[in-house]
């Protein structure tokens, strides 16, 4: 696997577990990431 292969790999691991527990990483856990966004947390 190339260099940018493993860093775009690694990134997306970060996203993922970050995307399981959004409650962590925003201000407002009940409101944050609720309306639809062109470009979401998500894939």
């Amino acid at each position: 696997m190339s260099f940018p292969h493993k860093v775009k790999s690694a990134l997306w691991t970060i996203v993922d577990a970050m995307a399981c527990n959004t409650d962590r990483f925003v201000k407002n856990p009940g409101k944050d990431f609720t309306r639809d966004r062109k470009l979401g947390l998500y894939r």
